[in-house]
């Protein structure tokens, strides 16, 4: 599920979540959403009229973990 999320998020800039009535999008989607007459103004509108209770998320990334050892492990 994480990887279909991933792929619709870096391909489209957006993802509905039926079960949640949740749509997810990114900074630079929402930004363009703005603009009338724009394909993620018409999006969202689109899908506003057939789920008019929809809340609108935006899509935050996980930060990676530093996962380095540090030099007094390395030397023991």
């Amino acid at each position: 599920m994480k990887n279909i999320v991933a792929f619709a998020m870096k391909e489209y800039g957006h993802y509905y979540k039926h079960d949640t009535d949740t749509l997810t999008v990114t900074k630079n989607f929402l930004k363009n959403s703005e603009q009338m007459d724009t394909p993620e103004c018409k999006t969202i509108v689109a899908l506003y009229a057939l789920h008019p209770n929809m809340k609108i998320v935006t899509f935050m990334t996980e930060k990676k973990k530093n996962v380095a050892i540090p030099y007094d492990l390395m030397i023991q």
